[in-house]
């Protein structure tokens, strides 16, 4: 797949008992696609649509074929008015209806499209979602509990990231939530945050 674009410094504000800031090292670009951007992503979601049939035993046990075909038919027509983290994660969200933990897209290709992770590690317990380990410049926050992610509340976050999980079984949803809530490509992606660089 084509390497993508330029880096930006960026900030994602997360609310917790103890509010905390991270910032990133650097950001895909947030701006709509030109039109070479986009026929890339295209010949990339193309791609996708192409191989996942072939290679997958049974990728349409829990979706059909035809929801998958309206799925990357809509995704298609839609990519050049989103930015790079939206149509990832979209796709994201086509391979989560397979619902076979172990079909997904990786977070990290060799193209240079990685996405990157804030310094915290968060775990879902039955009680909420609460900081579990922490850099040491925010050590005050480990044993936190998350009640905001950007604009939303730590519920619509957690809803809108289990669109994107992989899986089979709901215990890999409780384990794949946490790990991207701390992804801020996946954050922007979902519309959680509006901006990488001033998000609060």
């Amino acid at each position: 797949m084509e390497k993508r674009r330029q880096s930006l410094c960026c900030r994602l504000m997360v609310a917790l008992i103890c509010s905390i800031g991270c910032a990133s090292s650097s950001a895909v670009a947030q701006q709509k696609l030109d039109q070479a951007a986009a026929g890339q992503w295209r010949a990339d979601l193309r791609y996708l649509a192409e191989e996942l049939p072939r290679r997958h035993k049974n990728l349409f046990a829990a979706m059909t074929r035809e929801q998958f075909e309206q799925a990357v038919k809509r995704l298609d027509e839609r990519i050049p008015a989103l930015n790079p983290p939206q149509i990832f994660v979209e796709m994201l969200r086509i391979v989560a209806q397979v619902k076979d933990g172990h079909t997904r897209i990786t977070k990290r290709d060799p193209s240079g499209f990685a996405f990157r992770r804030y310094p915290l590690r968060l775990f879902l317990y039955r009680d909420g979602l609460f900081v579990q380990e922490a850099a040491p410049e925010l050590a005050h926050a480990v044993g936190g509990r998350v009640v905001k992610i950007g604009a939303a509340t730590t519920e619509q976050a957690i809803r809108a990231v289990r669109e994107i999980c992989s899986h089979d079984n709901e215990m890999q949803v409780k384990t794949w939530i946490p790990r991207w809530l701390v992804i801020p490509e996946a954050l922007l992606g979902l519309g959680l945050i509006e901006d990488m660089e001033q998000s609060r």
